[in-house]
């Protein structure tokens, strides 16, 4: 054999590799595009390979699209006489596997798992199912050519042609060549290890019967079938073909672009009949949104590429945003099924009974995903199960474990098509509506109070985008179960979702027929609109519950509540005779929990116009009224309060006489920010008292509680005593006399009387005025808006 220098063989693998990156292609890309092994491609550019086979220089060559100076010159430097090294040196085994004339993009882990499988033969029969399209058959290719030049004898099956199942063994006998049709004869052509891959067997009946009788005749074949369908045989092994990756939504470079398995196949094709097409500014974004749009499936992105040459990319992207099933062919295709998306759906809807396809008529109503209950009531049917089972092997649908369970959804070019089969059938209606009330009914069945949300805000968030479409459903059709719905969710509201609620209240709230029911879904707007910070809004629509109220007595109340918090914040001083107005009605009402809730509005009315001892007079009332009924958290809520107001008049033994009495009900009825907020408000006590260490521990747990994974944590206090308890301050001046004034703006400064720490102001502050520290729950003039450090877990009479 004619060795060629080593420097030869070098300069062989430097021009390789130069081509390679020249279309900036993957080692794994060339491999697959050239029909070599990936190893080959390693040797030879590496230099270990020094006499490679002339045939396999050429299948580069042309691979890497050469001119026929450059290609003469690669060829030039290999071999002549047929020899191989390495891997190269057995030709490869089995039959002939056509080479594709497109290179196979993000699949080659799929494709290096395959070959893995086929290898090892364990299991023995794997099905690639799937949708029309997704890129089935031309996996098989892959993992086929990649097991043969792995040494495993591997012959490619057709069965597109053949109309009966009886006929596949003939098929075998065929691909084998075989001198007659029947299981003895391709046994004697096979080796005692082989590979079949029987492409296409979902058109035939039976056919999972005739592979199975295969395998037990012949224990040395391993067979790799596709079909949009599985077998279902004893020992398959389903192998669903997702689609393609597509890009993340947001700004995206143009090497992200190329990255990205599904753009980067939308841009070869676009390139292979638009060679001066280029990556840019303007083209990057058009790329990645037809890719997300067209969800990834390489048949959408074919044809999409196919059009891009006649249409641009924005009117392109257009008419995929108006319909992205109504993309065609430009070309002739070998399938029928493969001229548009929606031939190609249809065709594997084809392999559907009756019932399969109008459940899946009638899945195209949920949004987002759903749940297997949620379909149950939605399609009626009892054997729903049965169908998603078969939708699954499809994959028409999908299905994934979540935080809140196993959940099932479609892509949205299949959903578009069975709306559209919806539509034609006339059940989208019906649909609609139960899946309305389906909503409606998981709505009222979830604890969505203000202490269950926590629990159960997860659920909510799962099944946002079916309560966003059932919400716009009663909006067209029943305003008032769509008020009840956005009653329901009031809470769920409240946590970061307030402009989205209050826009659903204004919708449904004044054309609903219930009085009751539009003066509660007035009040709760009021105070969404309060959180967003549209306090006249806010005061109008509080206004307006208060006059659909009638003569209920706790309808009345709270709206008066609701009315009084909202004036306060815009004008200060004028919603003490409104809050007393609701207390008088509390108690004629004879409302235990209504009264508790109105008093301690009115003490935070007290409070924030300074009048603490006011204040104290109406919470001691409010907690008694609390003991008396039973009413934990109320209780609870009233002694933390008198607890502040007290450390605010600097009675700190007293504050602190009430906090020893309120920390069991901390630990029985407190939400988590509770704990916080007593700790913070005794370690301010303990401070003043002169205990600094009980103190400090206090405000350390205070702020290590507040690092948990709770959003709304009422931390100022213990950062406050965190400071006290360090003083004095470095870098700080030495504290002034009790009669000095304040002559910095922002110092803080503290008074030493007998064995406590009195501290006169928080930042620069009149002395005559008590420093106003927060109290627990927050202020209702505290808002995001308006006080960052204090975020609320539950805002002062939020309580729809």
């Amino acid at each position: 054999m004619d060795e060629r220098p080593a420097a030869d063989a070098m300069s062989l693998g430097n021009l390789v590799r130069r081509g390679r990156l020249t279309i900036g292609a993957t080692q794994e890309e060339l491999a697959h595009r050239a029909g070599v092994s990936v190893r080959t491609i390693r040797n030879l550019e590496s230099g270990r390979i020094g006499s490679p086979r002339l045939s396999s220089v050429r299948a580069i060559a042309a691979a890497l699209a050469l001119d026929a100076d450059r290609s003469a010159e690669v060829i030039a430097l290999a071999t002549t006489d047929g020899d191989t090294v390495g891997e190269e040196a057995t030709p490869p085994v089995g039959g002939v596997i056509r080479e594709p004339l497109t290179g196979l993009i993000g699949r080659d882990g799929d494709v290096a798992k395959l070959v893995e499988v086929l290898a090892d033969r364990a299991p023995r029969l794997v099905t690639l199912t799937g949708i029309a399209g997704i890129g089935k058959t031309r996996l098989a290719q892959a993992a086929a050519r990649a097991a043969q030049a792995h040494g495993v004898p591997t012959w490619w099956v057709p069965l597109a042609a053949i109309s009966r199942a009886d006929l596949v063994v003939s098929a075998v006998a065929d691909a084998v060549d075989a001198p007659e049709p029947s299981v003895t004869a391709i046994g004697g052509r096979l080796p005692d290890r082989a590979v079949l891959v029987v492409d296409n067997v979902e058109h035939l009946p039976g056919v999972g019967t005739v592979v199975a009788d295969l395998l037990r005749e012949l224990p040395g074949v391993t067979v790799l079938a596709t079909g949009r369908a599985p077998l279902r045989v004893a020992g398959e092994q389903e192998w669903p073909v997702s689609r393609l990756a597509v890009p993340d939504t947001g700004e995206i470079t143009p090497a992200t672009a190329r990255r990205t398995p599904a753009s980067a196949l939308l841009i070869e094709r676009i390139r292979s009949t638009t060679p001066e097409f280029e990556l840019t500014a303007d083209t990057t974004p058009l790329v990645a949104e037809v890719s997300r749009l067209l969800d990834g499936l390489p048949l959408s992105i074919e044809l999409a590429a196919a059009q891009w040459r006649v249409r641009g990319g924005t009117d392109l992207l257009r008419s995929i945003r108006r319909d992205p099933l109504g993309l065609r062919d430009v070309g002739a295709r070998t399938s029928a099924d493969h001229v548009s998306l929606r031939a190609a759906l249809d065709a594997t809807c084809e392999l559907l009974t009756d019932g399969e396809r109008a459940t899946l008529r009638r899945l195209a109503v949920f949004r987002g995903g759903w749940t297997l209950d949620a379909a149950t009531e939605v399609v009626g049917a009892e054997t729903v199960i049965d169908h998603l089972d078969r939708l699954l092997a499809l994959g028409l649908v999908q299905s994934a474990d979540t935080p809140t369970g196993r959940r099932f959804s479609m892509l949205p070019t299949i959903t578009a098509f069975a709306e559209d089969e919806a539509r034609d059938h006339g059940v989208d209606a019906d649909a609609a509506c139960r899946h309305s009330t389906w909503v409606h009914r998981w709505a009222l069945g979830l604890d969505l109070s203000a202490d269950g949300i926590n629990a159960t805000a997860g659920h909510v968030n799962a099944e946002r985008d079916n309560v966003r479409a059932a919400l716009a459903w009663f909006d067209r059709n029943d305003p008032g179960q769509g008020l009840n719905l956005t009653s329901a969710l009031y809470h769920y509201w409240c946590r970061g979702h307030a402009d989205e609620g209050l826009a659903w209240y204004l919708a449904t709230a004044d054309r609903a027929d219930d009085a009751a029911a539009r003066s509660t879904g007035l009040r709760q707007a009021a105070w969404l609109a309060r959180r967003v910070a549209r306090l006249a809004d806010a005061e109008d629509l509080a206004d307006s519950a208060l006059r659909e109220s009638g003569d209920d007595p706790v309808l009345r109340g709270r709206a008066l509540t609701a009315l009084a918090i909202i004036v306060e914040l815009r004008k200060p001083g004028r919603g003490i005779q409104l809050h007393a107005e609701a207390v008088e009605l509390a108690e004629r009402a004879g409302k235990p929990a209504l009264l508790c809730h109105t008093l301690s509005q009115l003490a935070v009315c007290e409070t924030d116009l300074g009048h603490h001892d006011d204040a104290i007079r109406v919470l001691n009332r409010c907690a008694a009224t609390a003991k008396e009924h039973g009413l934990v958290y109320a209780r609870l809520v009233a002694l933390l309060n008198i607890a502040h107001n007290r450390n605010v008049l600097g009675d700190h033994a007293g504050a602190d006489t009430t906090l020893v009495e309120c920390e069991l009900l901390v630990d029985a009825a407190g939400p988590p920010d509770a704990r916080t907020y007593w700790r913070a408000q005794r370690a301010i006590a303990r401070l003043n008292l002169g205990d600094v260490s009980t103190a400090a521990e206090l405000a350390r747990l205070a702020l290590a509680d507040a690092t948990g994974e709770r959003e709304h944590q009422n931390t100022n206090e213990a950062r406050i005593a965190m400071r006290r308890s360090r003083w004095p301050p470095v870098g700080e001046p030495t504290p002034p006399t009790p009669s000095a004034p304040c002559s910095r703006p922002g110092s803080r400064w503290a008074v030493r009387s007998g064995s406590a720490w009195s501290w006169q102001a928080w930042r620069c502050r009149p002395t005559s005025r008590a420093p106003r520290l927060p109290r627990w729950p927050p202020s209702p003039r505290s808002s995001p808006a308006t006080d960052s450090t204090w975020p609320r877990r539950r805002a002062s009479g939020s309580t729809p």
